[in-house]
């Protein structure tokens, strides 16, 4: 492994880490560890100490990541290297942090209390210009970008290696024949990324709006609007490897580019956190209004009593499926069904 790849999964171990650190303070409020407690109850020694052993676990299964991608980058085989950096090395602050969820949530329960409401009250719905931030040119910013590295590919099309680098993930890349897929396959695959990220936007209009629910579903997409420039600038960047070669990505404005961008998306929430963007005036002290037996583990939501499909999530920001209602297994096995189309489309381009 080369030293870029090291940093590059080091660097995304960590900031994974730190976003899993935040990630109770981002949840919804009125709620601890998804459950619903008494108001103050946060504030109590007892929350405290339970906050406190979520950090420890949490703290001690992301520094296991560096500690397990040090030595497997000088003693394995590059590809037993990369997988296990680049895979298991980003999952144990994932693991970590849910495992700690799952065990400080047990903690929260004899703190339960029910909510004084139910989720099936008269609620608003809301525009899409009450969600959806930026002006229009944020949101067509990211494509412009990759539509001018795919344009000046075009332009120096004859100055294009044959066989050309092709950039990866994985900055040892394979190299491939001179042809559209290999040129234009980064930033056409970034872009139909884009495009499924800013597809995530209007789910907020299907939610049962509760008091202060716009504001925080308007702090939602703001993250996902700054994740979508973020992986633009990466792809517009790094697409431009097959014409600049390997180097283009693993020197030193690559490893800036590509780590500052993964750095800035992971902690863009705890900045938001910090500055008040996930501030939640007038939200009702009872929560979310649903029952704590009906989120499993405090991070599947089934309950057969509440008409809605799309729900806030509990833990962490951002909407889960209500998968008691049928709704939400089509949606989900269509979601399912276009990613395997798209995964074989690109194993037989390949």
């Amino acid at each position: 492994m080369t030293l870029f790849d090291v940093l590059f999964a080091i660097a995304m171990t960590l900031a994974i880490g730190v976003l899993m650190l935040f990630t109770p303070a981002l949840s919804r409020g009125s709620t601890f560890f998804a459950v619903t407690v008494p108001e103050g109850f946060a504030g109590s020694p007892a929350a405290r100490d339970i906050h406190r052993r979520y950090l420890g676990i949490t703290a001690i299964a992301t520094l296991a990541g560096p500690i397990l991608i040090l030595p497997v980058s000088w003693w394995l085989s590059r590809d037993l290297a990369y997988g296990i950096a680049y895979g298991i090395g980003p999952l144990l602050p994932v693991v970590g942090g849910l495992a700690a969820f799952v065990h400080c949530r047990g903690m929260a329960l004899q703190y339960a209390r029910e909510p004084s409401a139910t989720r099936t009250v008269s609620l608003e719905r809301d525009r899409l210009v009450d969600i959806v931030p930026g002006r229009w040119w944020l949101h067509a910013g990211p494509y412009l970008l990759l539509l001018a590295a795919m344009g000046w590919l075009a332009l120096q099309w004859e100055s294009i290696p044959d066989p050309a680098f092709v950039p990866t993930r994985l900055p040892e890349g394979t190299t491939m024949a001179r042809a559209a897929f290999a040129v234009f396959g980064l930033p056409l695959t970034m872009a139909l990324t884009l495009a499924v990220c800013h597809a995530m936007m209007p789910l907020g209009l299907l939610i049962r709006r509760l008091p202060g629910h716009r504001q925080r579903v308007r702090s939602i997409n703001a993250f996902i609007l700054g994740v979508i420039w973020a992986m633009a600038v990466m792809g517009a960047y790094d697409s431009l490897a097959v014409l600049y070669g390997e180097r283009w990505i693993t020197g030193p404005v690559g490893l800036a580019v590509n780590i500052g961008s993964l750095v800035a998306v992971l902690l863009l929430p705890v900045w938001m956190l910090a500055t008040g963007r996930f501030a939640r005036p007038g939200e009702p002290a009872q929560g979310d209004r649903s029952p704590d037996s009906a989120w499993k583990l405090g991070l599947i939501y089934f309950n057969p009593d509440d008409p809605a499909v799309w729900v806030e999530k509990r833990f962490g920001v951002g909407f889960t499926l209500n998968f008691a209602r049928p709704a939400a297994w089509l949606l989900l096995t269509a979601i399912l069904a276009a990613t395997a189309a798209l995964v074989i489309w690109s194993l037989g381009a390949g």
